[in-house]
């Protein structure tokens, strides 16, 4: 037995309710960034009590929370050619965040909006439209690619739909183009 700590990021398989173990995970990360558009938010399973984050990390969280709002509202706009100065404005509030965000990495307890949104987010419903969105593009396109996983067990949440393909570039940029962005 080694005398050595593992440190595991298991964001990839964050609401899956039959990973987590007390006994068998020792460090254990989980972003919910991943799954929602919250901007702080990721859990370790070690017992510490944090300092409450700086306001600078407050105000980069409302700034990320802003622009996520924006990008949200650009992507689902039903205009054929969305306004660019929208796409600029967020691209430029994301940013913003990110730079204040990392210039000042250290651990701190969640500011409190972050808390707020990952308690009132419906995780359930988070869960039930992913794996929704998986088996439907399986079923449409999974016979035509080259897949990483052909199945989706039963506990699993898949973050997104991974395949293998020659032209990645290409399809990025013919789905860039239809406002998905990959």
């Amino acid at each position: 037995v080694l005398n050595e700590n593992l440190i595991e990021d298991a964001s990839h398989i964050f609401l899956s309710k039959s990973y987590y173990n007390e006994d068998n995970n020792q460090f254990v990360f989980f972003s919910a960034r991943k799954f929602s558009p919250i901007f702080l938010g990721g859990w370790c399973n070690v017992d510490k009590n944090l300092e409450k984050p700086k306001i600078e990390i407050e105000v980069s969280m409302i700034q990320s929370y802003i622009a996520r709002s924006l990008k949200g509202i650009y992507l689902n706009s039903k205009e054929p050619n969305p306004i660019a100065s929208i796409e600029k404005k967020y691209l430029d509030l994301f940013k913003k965040s990110e730079a204040i965000f990392n210039s000042s990495l250290k651990p701190t307890a969640l500011p409190e909006l972050a808390m707020s949104l990952i308690q009132k987010n419906q995780w359930d419903v988070v869960v039930k439209k992913r794996r929704r969105n998986w088996i439907h593009l399986n079923e449409l396109i999974g016979d035509k690619l080259e897949l990483i996983k052909d199945t989706l067990s039963d506990d699993s949440i898949p973050l997104g739909y991974i395949i293998r393909y020659n032209k990645r570039d290409s399809l990025r940029n013919k789905l860039a183009e239809n406002r998905i962005f990959a």
